[in-house]
């Protein structure tokens, strides 16, 4: 409802804006837009041709990605969580390399929600229920979350006896502090204590900062837990309780996976079943 963020948008000037819409309206013969201002509102004929342009451009998009699926020789595009991609997939992945050294695989990492369908991602993996709509689905890790921080860091910071301890240290999180508010009010921290906790933005590299010693992190055992068996880690609270939630694959209901995503599918659910090794 702007003319200046569309002419932004699309790069051109404000003026080709304005003389695109008179065109249009000129050539459909109704008026689409009501000007008060600076500021457009949409007519009830512009509403009901935007919502039927906006259907022609999804299918226009559909067609496009149905169309890129046939190329088998192009990588597996993935997204996927920078924690989930460092602890849990990297350490794993030379194995699928060494079985399908033929499949090229490009790894996404972002805390970020995308849309699969329109920005062309193959296979998600995603840490939540597994009830998305529009997208199939296969759990692959367990979502019990646990305090975890580096031995140093918990020999030199206050003790940690009881989940109301943990607000006196650096809470670490990578993109928001609705998990962690969520885990101690479940713990039975008091939500009026909240208050005081210290949470530390650190987008992306919140896991990494705890294996430094810079605090403590809210993470799943079944991504974290080789650096637990290492010792790198450990649990001041011990491990947490199973939860309904845990790590997903998702792909789009409505589009088949192309043959390498479907190696690539099968070899993750394989591999999530392997015992874990002490690294």
């Amino acid at each position: 409802m702007s003319v200046s963020k569309a002419a932004e948008e699309l790069n051109v000037t404000h003026a080709a804006v304005s003389q695109q819409i008179r065109a249009l309206e000129g050539s459909v013969g109704v008026r689409l837009v009501t000007r008060s201002g600076r500021s457009l509102a949409l007519t009830d004929a512009g509403m009901r041709y935007a919502s039927g342009l906006q259907e022609g451009f999804r299918q226009l998009l559909e067609a496009t990605h149905q169309i890129k699926a046939y190329d088998a020789d192009a990588p597996v595009q993935i997204t996927l969580t920078p924690t989930f991609a460092a602890r849990w997939l990297m350490p794993r992945l030379k194995r699928f390399k060494q079985d399908n050294p033929e499949v090229t695989v490009s790894l996404s990492p972002e805390t970020d929600l995308v849309d699969l369908e329109a920005d062309g991602f193959d296979i998600g993996i995603r840490y939540g229920s597994g009830d998305w709509p529009g997208l199939v689905s296969d759990r692959i890790a367990g979502g019990s979350l646990a305090p975890v921080c580096s031995p140093d860091y918990l020999e030199n910071s206050p003790p940690i006896r009881e989940p109301a301890d943990l607000l006196k240290h650096p809470l670490l999180e990578d993109d928001d502090v609705e998990e962690w508010e969520e885990w101690l009010k479940a713990a039975g921290v008091p939500e009026e204590a909240l208050s005081r906790a210290s949470y530390s933005m650190i987008r992306n590299l919140a896991y990494q900062a705890a294996l430094e010693g810079h605090g403590v992190y809210l993470g799943a055992l079944s991504v974290l837990g080789d650096d637990v068996r290492s010792g790198r880690l450990v649990l001041p609270l011990g491990p947490g309780g199973e939860t309904d939630a845990g790590y997903y694959l998702a792909r789009p209901a409505g589009r088949p996976l192309r043959q390498p995503a479907r190696l690539f599918w099968d070899w993750i659910l394989a591999e999530s079943c392997r015992i874990p090794e002490l690294r």
